[in-house]
């Protein structure tokens, strides 16, 4: 009879074991799973400048002490952050309505180093 209790206790014991490693298995590889992105949740394009100037369709931006040209069309979003009753909320604009000297933040999905088309505006401040 001990004997039978000591292989019981032996094969509860060598359960519990692989339980536990097998769960530390899988919860390392949904973790490697989450870490690695995929094209579709790749987090967004954007740089952050100062407007210089905005001629036509272009913004000449100056970012990090360089002048980029930003490249508009008429898809491209163009909002502002508005104060309403001290909250921030966000309201269409047009490409008018950047001024110099703003401070605005341009989501692209392509650049060539010094020119971006631009897929939304954000307009910080004024």
């Amino acid at each position: 009879m001990k004997k039978i209790i000591i292989i019981l206790v032996v094969l509860a014991a060598a359960s519990v074991v692989f339980l536990v490693f097998s769960n530390l298995k899988n919860s390392n590889d949904s973790s490697q799973n989450e870490a690695s992105v995929s094209p579709e949740t790749k987090l967004p394009s954007f740089v952050r400048g100062e407007v210089i100037k905005v001629e036509g369709d272009k913004i000449y931006l100056k970012i990090s002490g360089e002048e980029k040209i930003i490249k508009t069309t008429q898809d491209t979003e163009i909002i502002k952050q508005v104060y309403i009753e001290s909250r921030i909320m966000l309201k269409d604009v047009t490409l008018s309505d950047i001024k110099e000297l703003s401070d605005v933040v341009v989501y692209y999905k392509n650049n060539s180093g010094n020119e971006y088309d631009a897929d939304k505006i954000q307009i910080l401040s004024e």
